[in-house]
């Protein structure tokens, strides 16, 4: 079969042209300046147009591809793109103008041992939302700032994990230092004893009196302090359970309440049987159950040894 001629104008064929060769001929063997077409029915009038100025391919309607598509360069849209089925991209999505979507998108879709990362340009520096693979959490790299409410749920990780962690168990407000939770609307609670006694001059190092009380009980119960009596009436509150075990133990109240030496024995400075200081009876069986109602406080003269009630 021979070549088909060159044809200086529009050329129809009717019947359909049928050209059994592996290769079709060139279309416009011109100069190359104007730009070729193939024209699809006389009534429809669609074309196949090859742009010489923007060197690229136009389609007049709308072009529906059953099989695949794959491109080795850039894929550039102008207007408006729908993609109803499953779209995959393995680089990077470059978009210019705003991407929406009706349904979800799923960073890190293979589920690999990686970070998941948006990236969020900005003049002074990027920032990202990342959710750690290693730490299983989302991370923001600068302060987050919300115009709304926040919701904490309950949460309850093992001890020495989830340190910064708050919580609401539906009627506290509660945060994790890494050995424990800490009332954040009602303020410390009861966690346990010292092992050791002392009487009402406490000291530690170069530390005296509350300082050295605080110390003494942190080095127990890390994170700890010496209660307040308001805060072993909010343990009762919370959780009066945490008594367990607890016999009787110093307790702060801080100001005189009953004679000018009913002082926290002298802000704990003093062993003297003339102050005095409050303590907590937290069972009356030596910690083999708990009194009834969480016990009761006492004044006892500063001279009696025994051990430091601590809270957190």
């Amino acid at each position: 079969m021979g070549t088909i001629p060159t044809a200086q104008a529009t050329s129809i064929w009717n019947p359909t042209l049928l050209v059994n060769t592996e290769s079709f001929n060139t279309i416009d063997e011109g100069d190359g300046t104007t730009d070729v077409e193939l024209r699809f029915g006389s009534t429809g009038n669609q074309k196949l147009i090859y742009d010489i100025s923007e060197t690229r391919f136009d389609f007049t309607r709308s072009v529906y591809i059953q099989g695949n598509v794959t491109a080795t360069g850039s894929l550039s849209v102008s207007g408006a793109t729908v993609l109803d089925g499953a779209t995959t991209i393995n680089s990077t999505l470059d978009t210019t103008g705003a991407f929406t979507t009706d349904e979800g998108i799923t960073i890190n879709h293979d589920a690999g041992a990686s970070d998941a990362v948006l990236t969020f340009g900005n003049a002074s520096g990027n920032q990202t939302l990342t959710f750690s693979n290693a730490a299983q959490q989302f991370q923001f790299s600068d302060t987050v700032s919300v115009s709304g409410a926040i919701v904490v749920g309950n949460y309850a990780p093992g001890t020495g994990t989830g340190a910064g962690t708050i919580r609401w168990t539906g009627t506290d407000m509660q945060a994790y230092d890494g050995n424990g939770w800490t009332s954040l609307s009602k303020g410390g609670a009861f966690v346990g004893l010292t092992s050791g006694s002392t009487t009402g001059s406490f000291s530690t190092g170069s530390l005296v009196g509350y300082q050295a009380a605080n110390e003494l009980c942190t080095e127990a119960f890390a994170g700890s302090h010496m209660c307040r009596s308001a805060e072993i009436i909010s343990t009762i509150d919370q959780n009066i359970n945490a008594f367990a075990g607890a016999a009787f133990g110093w307790a702060a109240q801080g100001p005189p309440g009953y004679t000018s030496n009913s002082n926290d024995c002298n802000g704990w400075t003093t062993a003297s049987s003339t102050y005095l200081g409050a303590w907590w009876e937290y069972s009356t069986d030596n910690g083999a159950t708990i009194a009834t109602g969480g016990g009761k406080g006492f004044l006892v003269n500063c001279s009696v040894p025994q051990p430091i009630s601590c809270c957190r």
